[in-house]
């Protein structure tokens, strides 16, 4: 069953307004995110001026696009066949988002790693398990050391967990 002009218009006239607010929504949205861009917002702050001018010539060109297909719309008829669809104001929204959401949803860079601190105290951890497991001249003494670090475990009523070299080069260092 073929769907008749009447029920074209009134299934276009009923999904319009849906439409014109979604599109308003994203301007709104976009321009909120210059706004704060202006007032020194830490979200996108790393953003480039050149690219916040983009979104707002975007915003305006999309905004006066809107402005005039509305008025287009006020005076017609109901029964007249509407000059601009629906579904060219969703699409208008689409390439609106396509060119303004990789602007404003750009990732801010990552903050160089500091990784010389990590470094050192990774070498201290790896000293202190080669100190407890290595046996070497001084034998007895490192056997001592690892002694007392086991003695507040058995104080707790834990019992200690016996080291062999299988598991300490597995250990985590982290």
């Amino acid at each position: 069953m073929s769907l008749r002009f009447w029920q074209v218009r009134k299934a276009e006239f009923e999904s319009r307004p849906g439409a014109i607010d979604s599109l308003g929504h994203a301007l709104q949205l976009a321009i909120k995110a210059v706004d704060q861009y202006r007032a020194g917002d830490e979200k996108y702050a790393h953003l480039d001026a050149d690219a916040i001018a983009k979104v707002e010539k975007t915003v305006a060109e999309k905004r006066e696009w809107m402005d005039q297909r509305c008025s287009e719309l006020a005076g017609l008829a109901k029964t007249l066949n509407p000059p601009v669809l629906a579904a060219q104001f969703l699409s208008e929204r689409q390439a609106f988002e396509a060119v303004v959401n990789p602007v404003l949803n750009k990732p801010k860079p990552k903050p160089p790693k500091q990784e010389e601190p990590k470094k050192e105290e990774g070498k201290a951890k790896e000293g202190t398990e080669e100190a407890t497991t290595q046996p070497g001249k001084d034998g007895a003494q490192q056997q001592q050391q690892s002694d007392e670090q086991e003695q507040p475990q058995q104080q707790q009523g834990q019992q200690p967990q016996p080291v062999n070299g299988d598991q300490a080069n597995h250990m985590d260092l982290d």
